[in-house]
């Protein structure tokens, strides 16, 4: 539950934008923040390739693959 609840409250912080949430769960919100100062955050695909965490960066093209299934699952059945 406390996942959860930390997620959700990513989501909030982060306006629902999949891949910040995701980093920040992941990695940390204080480690998000220092990635966006230190790297350019125009282009979410090109932020991504930057990131230092191997873990993360698995984490986020991991994550987002299964959140796009879903996704298009729910659509075809609802």
């Amino acid at each position: 539950m406390l996942g959860v609840k930390f997620f959700s409250s990513m989501q909030k912080r982060y306006s629902g934008v999949f891949e910040k949430v995701a980093v920040a769960y992941n990695a940390g919100p204080g480690r998000l923040s220092r990635w966006i100062r230190e790297y350019e955050f125009d282009d979410i695909y090109a932020f991504l390739e930057q990131i230092p965490l191997q873990e993360t960066y698995l984490y986020v093209q991991k994550t987002r693959n299964f959140y796009d299934r879903y996704n298009v699952l729910l659509k075809y059945y609802y």
